[in-house]
């Protein structure tokens, strides 16, 4: 089938863009103090715009990086473009993670 992109003129391969996703859960830590920062994750986007094979490339917390994947399975992208036909393409996503307010509280600080 034939796609047409609004931002992609030319015959060279597009980049898949991300057009839905879901935040991670943060889940509690294995140690005393909340973490936070970004977990990298390598996966191809499929020609249907779908997640495949998503991998840990910068791991963060081990509760923490199966959350990401669980998120990262839920994401939608238009697929890259090749020749005007979607195609398979790799890419790196970051997500994010923060610990909830509550998490930061600490009574030694009143």
């Amino acid at each position: 089938r034939t796609v047409s992109r609004p931002d992609y003129f030319g015959t060279s391969k597009s980049a898949p863009v991300l057009i839905h996703s879901e935040n991670a859960q943060y889940t509690p830590t294995h140690g005393d103090k909340p973490v936070s920062g970004i977990c990298k994750i390598s996966l191809v986007v499929d020609p249907f715009g779908l997640p495949e094979n998503p991998r840990v490339l910068k791991s963060l917390d081990p509760g923490l990086d199966i959350s990401a994947l669980a998120a990262v399975n839920d994401y939608r992208f238009f697929p890259a473009i090749e020749d005007e036909e979607p195609v398979s393409a790799a890419v790196v996503v970051d997500v994010s993670f923060a610990p909830p307010d509550d998490a930061l509280y600490s009574p030694e600080f009143e």
